[in-house]
């Protein structure tokens, strides 16, 4: 059993994240009740059970490396922004462990052709990159010219919710 995984993202809870925030509450949730040892490392939001690593952008890697350092998962899944990805990759450098990362949102089209590289660099060494939806993967894939060595798209969950017998004829009738 996988005993120690830690998300790293920009938004976490009580942060204006959005989708993305909603998308890693959730899988973090979903996560607590298949492994032993779970850990958030985030920018922006609350949350005194996990580890805000607020800082300038450029810093941020550095300093989440120090905390994977104390954590030592087996895996660490990044969310979103380069400097996300960054922290796993450093950590990857230094430690044996699964990375993988998810594109939540769009390709910035004035990234430069620096920056494609630099990218590109980051996630050769992720065992697996996901994306929300086909259509962002495609994006990605045109916009910043990334190649791939293996993908998923991974939609987000819905929670099942309980309907009564009741609230069946109201929701027809609307």
């Amino acid at each position: 059993m996988i005993n120690k995984v830690v998300l790293i993202t920009s938004y976490w809870k009580k942060s204006c994240g959005g989708g993305a925030k909603t998308y890693l509450v959730e899988l973090a949730g979903a996560l607590q009740e298949k492994v032993t040892g779970l850990a958030v490392l985030f920018e922006e939001g609350e949350d005194p059970g996990n580890y805000k690593i607020g800082s300038p952008r450029f810093l941020f890697p550095f300093k989440a490396l120090w905390v994977l350092c104390k954590i030592k998962p087996q895996i660490v899944h990044t969310h979103g922004p380069w400097y996300c990805l960054m922290a796993g990759f450093l950590y990857r450098m230094f430690f044996r462990c699964r990375l993988v990362h998810t594109f939540h949102s769009a390709p910035d089209e004035s990234l430069p052709v620096f920056g494609r590289f630099f990218m590109q660099c980051l996630v050769n060494r992720c065992d697996c990159v996901t994306f929300v939806s086909a259509a962002l993967q495609t994006q990605i894939e045109q916009v910043y010219e990334l190649r791939f060595k293996q993908t998923a798209v991974t939609y987000a969950g819905v929670k099942p919710v309980a309907v009564t017998g009741a609230e069946i004829p109201e929701f027809r009738s609307r």
